[in-house]
């Protein structure tokens, strides 16, 4: 009894202390032994009482730095902490409105070229983004890979070696060809169930409606709303990334981004433009290079045909080591049929994802894992997400040659899709391409049988011979591993698989497959196997054939 008493009165003075202290500075008097209370346990703390204000303690911009062309616009989000102060309200301010104005949502406008301080401001506190504007980009359609002036020509890989202010067109994919639409790359000529006959969007809906100047614009079929990051594989490779065009209009409009000089590395990113429903409308892949891309011809069983000398995304060893600290090269990975690029593998056989930067910083899960199903707008939608499902789309034999039926020889010659990932004038090859690799163009397990320098070396690969048995210059097929169908790195230097552009039957694709595994493995070299779409293999572009 005498217990009980006590703590009631303890409960008491509580209860005053709280009313004088405030709720946050109470003190907890109960549980006294013998009681019959619980033991004593830490107060949580309460909802501040009404009248009670929050101070705001930081504000934050969605970017530090912005860049754009005349006339463009960047579209700013503040964040502002804690996240239950009393007043949130962010009002937004130019420092030269003459170079660039800012709305009361964050929308910032291009006016001139110069540079100008766009300020948020909420509770007291401040962030800033320091807007640089330029009289024009450089217009990476209108130039080939190694900087030659072509006609327009778009692409989903777009491939950059040096500094500068650079626009991409809005285009699906290689929707525009020598400065014409090319519907070839999006409606198929081929029937059966096997066919996607109108390619789709990010909603599902094909992108063919019959009026040939808009179709290849997403920004004419849909209201773009803002251009942003989904991941980039080096701090601050791009920057400062807006579009051309007013927001929410549908119009030709380009995504713009900066390359600074001072963080200028070989690299990979993918950028996208969002609708008004905030769903990525379609997105780009960045491949940031000052490798030498001059065509290696390679020799198969049939004809001769030019590739690239690395894979898609390859960053050499070199630049990696002083970013990175990588023994080894690395590239990115492909799910058969997708034009988004998956992050590729940190090298040395750690199976440790490369370390990337999303819209929220640091590894901030902008690429992951999740099942999406067989639903193709999902994947478009998603580019930053690998698709844990084993079959894909389990259906379509046409994504990347528009009018390849299952069950295509492999001597096929490809048609480029709108899902080609390679940069323009390259495509995903044919499955023949790599017959030369053999002594009877088949799949062998005998090294005396592959066409090669010697052994498979641990992350090195293979070198193999590119004019004939044992002759010609070398081109190197590195071991870069590959992600299995459920995401997750694979065999990291001691293996490779190369996807080609066409299907062996209705859901296995044809790929190469090299590898040895282990240093005491068995050398094997298939030059046209078949595989699952949903594995993350990597894409050796050749010419347009």
């Amino acid at each position: 009894m005498i217990s009980k008493r006590i703590s009631s009165f303890f409960r008491q003075i509580n209860v005053c202390l709280r009313i004088i202290l405030g709720w946050g500075m109470a003190l907890v008097l109960t549980g006294c032994p013998g009681s019959g209370d619980d033991p004593v346990k830490p107060t949580p703390t309460p909802t501040p009482t009404p009248g009670t204000d929050v101070a705001v303690t930081s504000v934050t911009v969605s970017q530090a730095k912005g860049y754009l062309e005349k006339n463009g616009t960047l579209h700013l989000e503040a964040s502002v902490k804690p996240d239950n102060a009393t007043n949130k309200t962010v009002t937004w301010a130019s420092s030269n409105s003459a170079v660039a104005t800012v709305s009361s949502t964050g929308q910032v406008t291009a006016k001139a070229p110069g540079t100008a301080q766009i300020t948020a401001t909420a509770g007291g506190k401040t962030a800033n983004c320091a807007i640089t504007v330029f009289e024009s980009a450089t217009d990476l359609s209108l130039m080939d890979i190694y900087g030659k002036t072509i006609t327009r020509s778009t692409a989903n890989c777009y491939v950059v070696s040096k500094p500068g202010f650079y626009k991409i067109p809005m285009v699906y994919g290689n929707a525009i060809k020598n400065g014409a639409t090319n519907r070839d790359s999006y409606v198929s000529s081929a029937t059966g169930t096997s066919i996607l006959a109108n390619f789709l969007d990010h909603k599902g809906i094909g992108i063919s409606t019959g009026n040939d100047t808009k179709d290849p614009w997403v920004s004419q079929k849909y209201p773009i709303t803002k251009a942003g990051l989904i991941w980039m594989d080096s701090q601050n490779l791009v920057e400062g990334i807006g579009m051309t065009g007013s927001s929410g209009t549908k119009e030709n409009k380009y995504l713009t981004f900066y390359l600074d000089k001072a963080n200028f590395t070989q690299g990979n990113a993918i950028v996208a433009a969002y609708d008004s429903d905030g769903l990525v409308a379609w997105s780009w892949h960045i491949w940031v290079t000052d490798a030498d891309l001059t065509p290696i011809p390679v020799k198969n069983v049939v004809t001769t045909i030019d590739f690239l000398p690395v894979f898609l995304g390859w960053c050499e060893p070199k630049s990696e080591k002083s970013k990175n600290g990588d023994t080894y090269g690395n590239c990115v990975y492909y799910q058969w049929g997708r034009k988004d690029p998956m992050l590729g593998a940190k090298g040395s056989g750690t199976k440790v994802n490369k370390a990337y930067y999303g819209a929220n910083g640091f590894n901030d899960g902008s690429f992951k894992s999740s099942n999406l199903k067989e639903d193709i707008k999902s994947y478009i939608q998603n580019p930053g997400t690998f698709n844990a499902n084993n079959d894909m789309d389990k259906k379509y034999s046409n994504l990347w040659s528009v009018n390849a039926v299952p069950n295509a020889s492999f001597t096929a010659i490809p048609n480029k899709t709108v899902y080609d990932p390679s940069p323009v004038g390259f495509c995903v090859p044919p499955a023949i391409s790599f017959t030369g690799f053999t002594k009877n163009g088949n799949w062998t397990n005998e090294l005396d049988n592959i066409n090669s320098t010697g052994t498979f070396k641990m992350g090195v690969g293979y070198y193999f011979y590119t004019e004939g048995w044992k002759t010609g210059k070398l081109i190197n097929f590195p071991g870069v591993g590959s992600r299995d169908s459920q995401g997750s790195l694979f065999d990291v230097d001691g293996a490779g698989w190369c996807w080609f552009a066409t299907c062996r039957n209705d859901v296995n694709p044809y790929m190469l497959a090299f590898f040895k595994r282990t240093s005491a493995g068995v050398d094997t070299v298939g030059p046209y196997l078949g595989a699952v779409k949903g594995n993350g293999y990597v894409v050796i572009p050749c010419k347009e054939l």
